[in-house]
């Protein structure tokens, strides 16, 4: 998770917005656990699952990342950060960090 506050804060001033959604059952762990980083991320609790649902998510963590059109333009199961990364630097054009 922390890079993926870096990547935000490196990018949120191009248009990159993070929106971080928990499936955790304990919603004041997830707020205890954001606590300790400095971010403007968007941190949302989907305790009905229903993100999860719609985005058929089966397993954690999963990444996408959406446009402005609401179409996913990259879906990463697992913690690939440099899949991320790589297409950030796409998107944005600057080189990897």
């Amino acid at each position: 998770m922390p890079e993926l506050i870096l990547l935000h804060q490196k990018y949120q001033n191009m248009g990159f917005h993070l929106i971080v959604v928990s499936i955790d059952s304990n919603r004041k762990a997830v707020e205890d656990y954001f606590q300790n980083y400095s971010t403007s991320a968007l941190i949302l609790w989907d305790k009905e699952h229903q993100v999860k649902k719609q985005y058929e998510v089966t397993g954690i963590p999963r990444t996408f990342v959406i446009d402005s059109q609401r179409k996913i333009q990259l879906d990463i199961i697992g913690s690939d950060i440099d899949a991320l990364k790589e297409h950030l630097n796409q998107v944005f054009g600057r080189k990897q960090t």
